[in-house]
């Protein structure tokens, strides 16, 4: 090979090099900056909701009303974890339908409170899975720090949202692709040693109208919970935010829950003058499925 030829390929073999490094940086950067994002966006949030627990410990937490033999109310949004009490009350193996606008299983149970009870429930025996109904805060930015992915992998929580949310967790193993709409591998993530997955949920409604409801619930048993921050803020402002159902959307689910599973307890809490509906609901879907 002539020093020409040699000069030539050598140039060409360090431009080649200048270019992989400049786009090993660029990723390197971008993954970076997509990183500070997901902390400085989620942050504030967790913060906040610190304060708030820090301040529910503070207050004496009132015991929850028995409304009829198998409804009760548990006060404000912030008392729903006195879930994990009334639960120890059921013999049987059931399913928990849970209404709410946020998972409460956030990571960690060192102690137990409103944001992580979920993480507790699952550790009664009798409960078979957690089908989280009409979902949205959280669901929509990176959410690791919202949903424990584990129970997400395993199929203990199984999630039908308001809305076709697009969800990123991080994680090597992917969550069982029986009741979501579609997955995507982050294969840039995975190369860096930071894998994770893109979801996009099945909706409370599609899952009704397609069966995988009906699928999602073990046996025929249900206790329902729900929390009526799962509600648009018209039914009353919740100090954790709220959702973005309607009260037609949660009467027909809870409807059609009634029609086609044993329900055997339900639980509320959150804004009291919703109940001046829904108690008398209730009552009349369990009156028209026993008779």
């Amino acid at each position: 090979m002539s020093f020409k030829k040699l000069s030539r390929l050598t140039s060409k073999l360090l431009k080649v090099r200048k270019i992989f490094i400049f786009c090993f940086f660029k990723t390197i950067l971008l993954l970076i900056a997509f990183c500070s994002y997901s902390i400085y966006s989620t942050s504030p949030e967790l913060i906040g909701n610190k304060k708030k627990i820090d301040a529910i410990y503070g207050k004496k937490s009132p015991q929850p009303l028995r409304i009829d033999n198998n409804f009760w109310y548990l006060g404000s949004n912030s008392f729903d974890h006195h879930n994990v009490e009334i639960l120890k009350s059921i013999k049987r193996d059931v399913t928990l339908a849970f209404f709410d606008a946020h998972s409460d299983d956030r990571v960690g149970e060192v102690k137990l409170d409103c944001g992580n009870w979920i993480n507790w429930a699952l550790k009664n025996p009798h409960i078979k899975r957690v089908v989280w109904l009409g979902g949205c805060q959280g669901l929509p930015k990176e959410t690791h720090p919202w949903e424990n992915y584990k129970h997400i992998q395993t199929g203990d929580v199984v999630i039908f949202p308001a809305r076709n949310f697009l969800s990123y967790f991080k994680g090597k193993s992917s969550p069982t692709e029986k009741f979501v709409k579609d997955i995507k591998k982050d294969s840039l993530g995975a190369f860096f040693d930071f894998p994770g997955y893109s979801i996009r949920w099945f909706t409370f409604r599609e899952a009704t109208d397609n069966g995988l409801l009906k699928k999602a619930i073990f046996g025929k048993d249900i206790f329902i919970t729900i929390d009526l921050d799962v509600l648009a803020e018209e039914f009353g402002i919740t100090p954790w935010g709220n959702g973005l159902l309607t009260d037609v959307d949660l009467k027909n689910t809870l409807s059609y829950l009634y029609k086609n599973f044993n329900v055997v307890g339900i639980t509320a809490c959150g804004p009291e003058k919703c109940l001046k509906w829904l108690v008398p609901y209730v009552k009349e879907i369990e009156s028209s499925v026993r008779f």
